[in-house]
C-alpha cells in the first residue's frame, strides 16, 4: 500500500513539474530503448495557450504514459528516440550529443544519407504589448523557428549548421559533393536554403549509389 501511495505521489509530482510552465496534451506514440525495444503509449506534451507544441521543452525531458497507465519521465540517453503522432505532422526526436558531452533530444526534420535535425530555443520573443497570462505566469509567445540545425552522415560526427559559420564548415563536411560544396562556399546557397542543401545532397548520393551499383553489375556480367 505504501508503494502504491509513493507511485501516486511521484506521478502527481511529475505532472505538476511539467504543468508549471505549460499545459499538457496527450499524443499517441512510441519510444525505442537502447536495446532496440519499442514501447507504445501516450506522450504528455507541453503546449502554449494557443495549443502549439513546445518543441524546445521536450528536448530535455519527455513525459510518457504506457498502456498500463504507468507514467515516466525520460531524459536524453535513457531512450534512443521517440515518435509523436500529431494531427498536423508526426515528430521524431533522437538522442544526440550537442553540448560538450551533454545529450539532448533533437527533432529530425529530414531523413536520408544526410540527416537534418532542428534545435529549438527556449528564448521568449515578442513585444511588451504581446504579453500573455498562462498558469499564473506572464510569458511571451515562444520562437517557433529553430535557432540552428544539425546535419549528420552515417558513422560520422554531427555538424551544427549556424548562419555565421556554415559557409566555412559545411563545404568541408560535404566535400564528397564538390559542386554542392562550392555553391555553399560561394554563398549561392545560404542559411535559409538548408532544407534544399540536404535534399540536393541526398538526391546526388542516390544517383552516385545507383551508378556504382550499375557499374558493379556490368563488371559481374563481363
Amino acid at each position: 500500500m505504501l508503494e502504491v501511495k509513493k507511485l501516486i505521489l511521484i506521478s502527481i509530482s511529475i505532472i505538476l513539474y511539467f504543468s508549471i510552465y505549460a499545459q499538457l496534451r496527450e499524443h499517441e506514440g512510441y519510444y525505442i530503448t537502447p536495446d532496440s525495444d519499442t514501447v507504445h503509449g501516450k506522450f504528455l506534451i507541453p503546449v502554449d495557450d494557443l495549443g502549439n507544441l513546445n518543441l524546445a521543452r521536450i528536448q530535455w525531458r519527455i513525459l510518457f504514459e504506457n498502456d498500463q497507465n504507468d507514467i515516466r519521465v525520460f531524459k536524453p540517453g535513457e531512450i534512443d528516440c521517440f515518435y509523436i503522432q500529431d494531427s498536423i505532422e508526426s515528430l521524431i526526436y533522437f538522442t544526440l550529443e550537442l553540448y560538450m558531452n551533454d545529450l539532448v533530444f533533437v527533432r529530425q526534420v529530414m531523413d536520408g544519407q544526410l540527416r537534418l535535425f532542428a534545435h529549438y530555443s527556449e528564448e521568449l520573443v515578442g513585444a511588451k504589448d504581446d504579453i500573455r497570462f498562462i498558469n499564473n505566469l506572464f510569458t511571451y509567445p515562444r520562437k517557433a523557428e529553430p535557432d540552428y540545425y544539425v546535419v549528420k552522415k552515417p558513422n560520422q560526427e554531427l555538424v551544427k549548421v549556424m548562419e555565421f559559420s556554415m559557409y566555412r564548415i559545411l563545404p568541408e563536411y560535404l566535400s564528397d559533393n564538390p559542386s554542392l560544396a562550392e555553391k555553399i562556399k560561394d554563398k549561392e546557397l545560404k542559411y535559409p536554403d538548408v532544407y534544399s542543401i540536404v535534399r540536393q545532397y541526398n538526391d546526388w548520393h542516390k544517383k552516385e549509389a545507383k551508378k556504382l551499383t550499375t557499374s558493379v553489375e556490368i563488371d559481374l556480367n563481363r
